[in-house]
């Protein structure tokens, strides 16, 4: 076989493997502190009743992208901190393994929220927080006391979905250099 044949094949092999690969995300969480202490360090913090959850990560599609993140919107109840509507939404990222909480809709929980890193004025919720389903936090409830109702009337500004970019994105890249690779190595060592 010719080398520029080999040449090309295990360039097309490399650009594959690099390609395939993804990217990696644990999350390692340090124990939260007790709920006057996280309140103290959040944001927001609030209960509400889950009504949408949009967005996320679908494994089966192009890889993860630091961008993605899921949109949650909130039917508020109490509130012990931040500016909170009556409607509120918050972000998380995608899944668990990046530090994402997975809200199920129709569920209540109490929301530790920080100030969001992906919208600007928006909060964000992480899986390391005190985060918790309503059922499973009376301890929190207990320590915090009543709380306040949501600012009444009003519901907070729906944080856009960020576009598409993985759609195709690494694999679009990989596919046009391979194409200029081709190219190249065809005008260099002449036809295949």
């Amino acid at each position: 076989m010719p080398v520029r044949v080999v040449s090309f094949a295990l360039l097309l092999g490399v650009l594959w493997l690099l390609g395939s690969t993804g990217q990696a995300y644990a999350c390692s969480c340090v124990e939260p502190g007790a709920p006057v202490e996280e309140l103290e360090t959040s944001a927001a913090v609030f209960t509400g009743r889950v009504v949408s959850v949009e967005g996320g990560f679908d494994p089966d599609k192009a890889p993860y992208s630091p961008e993605d993140r899921t949109t949650v919107e909130f039917e508020v109840g109490a509130v012990w901190k931040g500016v909170v509507h009556e409607r509120m939404y918050v972000t998380t990222r995608p899944d668990g393994a990046s530090c994402g909480f997975a809200f199920v809709e129709g569920e209540e929980y109490i929301v530790y929220a920080r100030a969001s890193a992906e919208v600007d004025g928006g909060y964000g919720v992480y899986l390391c927080s005190r985060t918790a389903l309503l059922s499973q936090a009376q301890a929190d409830i207990d320590a915090l006391g009543d709380g306040d109702a949501p600012l009444a009337g009003t519901g907070g500004p729906a944080p856009e979905q960020p576009p598409d970019a993985a759609a195709g994105g690494v694999w679009a890249i990989l596919l046009r250099l391979v194409a200029a690779v081709a190219q190249w190595l065809g005008w260099w060592c002449g036809p295949l």
